[in-house]
């Protein structure tokens, strides 16, 4: 008797597009938590919710920007310098 194989059933994250977009979206996250913990920290020692809030917004554009140009643009490079090797 052959035992059939089933197909897996292929996830999003199965392809380079879907890990690429969690990877991005585990790091906005992560940066976020950061960013709020630092910036609403401070109201510990009575600094207003506006300043707080300038703050974070501020920080979220700074860190995510640079991190999602940073981690894509080495993404970027790994699949030429992959794609041009072969």
């Amino acid at each position: 008797m052959s035992k059939r194989r089933r197909k897996r059933k292929k996830h999003w994250f199965d392809t380079q597009v879907g890990s690429l977009v969690f990877v991005n979206l585990l790091g906005i996250g992560a940066i976020t938590l950061f960013n709020a913990y630092y910036s609403f920290g401070t109201m510990l020692f009575k600094v207003s919710l506006a300043s707080a809030a300038t703050d974070f917004f501020r920080s979220e554009v700074v860190f995510n920007g640079l991190f999602l140009i940073v981690w894509n643009g080495y993404v970027l490079i790994r699949y030429l310098v992959k794609k041009y090797r072969k």
